[in-house]
């Protein structure tokens, strides 16, 4: 379950607060910081108050993108707890999750257009100097992964995606990039409104061919 999943550290107040509407949808102009950390760089949730309503979609830290299907209480050693059930949308999964500790464990709205520019900036980059002790690298590799920052995740992807075209990854190391690139690429997949597997080609292009897809102007997708 999730809720042994790592808590990103409190955005600064130097990121600026996150201003919402009355539905509790951040701004235009405020949503690129949600999930920002100290350097306002990376993807973590900011610790704002999120409200969540039946047949919203939000992205799991583990499993991606996922529609919240209902809310519902569950008492637990005599207390009511609040939950939320998401349905997963690349796997048949359902996942129950505690309203109060929801953004502790990772929950957060998708990324916007700037984002995903800025996640294929990473997949064009050179790849990061490996550790070449197998022990030591798929550890780092696993912790990279349990950061949630997509940045991080993205950068791991590029890497076991060019290990691999070179020499075959081992067992472990193919089910880390799995594991990997089964919500990122469905994360992508919705913000970008096509399939999956238009974006796996996408994705591997860039890492293995250096090319930079053509993506919509964030301006116009939003007005449209």
């Amino acid at each position: 379950m999730t809720a042994n999943s790592p808590v990103p550290p409190a955005a600064p107040q130097a990121c600026g607060p996150v201003g919402r509407d009355d539905a509790g949808r951040a701004s235009e102009a405020d949503r690129r910081r949600i999930g920002r950390r100290a350097e306002c760089g990376t993807f973590f949730v900011e610790r704002v108050a999120l409200e969540f309503s039946t047949g919203q979609v939000v992205v799991h830290p583990h499993h991606g993108p996922a529609t919240v299907k209902k809310t519902f209480s569950r008492s637990i050693r005599g207390e009511r707890r609040k939950y939320l059930r998401l349905q997963v949308h690349h796997d048949d999964l359902q996942v129950a999750v505690p309203v109060e500790t929801a953004e502790e464990i990772g929950v957060r709205p998708t990324i916007d257009l700037d984002e995903v520019r800025e996640i294929f900036d990473v997949l064009l980059e050179a790849s990061e100097k490996q550790e070449k002790v197998w022990s030591r690298r798929i550890k780092s590799n696993a912790e990279r992964l349990r950061t949630g920052d997509l940045k991080v995740i993205a950068s791991l992807i590029r890497d076991l995606t060019r290990q691999n075209e070179e020499k075959r990854l081992a067992f472990g190391e193919m089910k880390l990039l799995r594991d990997a690139s089964g919500p990122f690429v469905a994360e992508l997949a919705l913000v970008l409104g096509k399939d999956v597997e238009e974006v796996t080609e996408m994705v591997n292009a860039a890492i293995l061919e250096n090319v930079s897809p053509e993506l919509p102007d964030a301006k116009l997708a939003t007005a449209s």
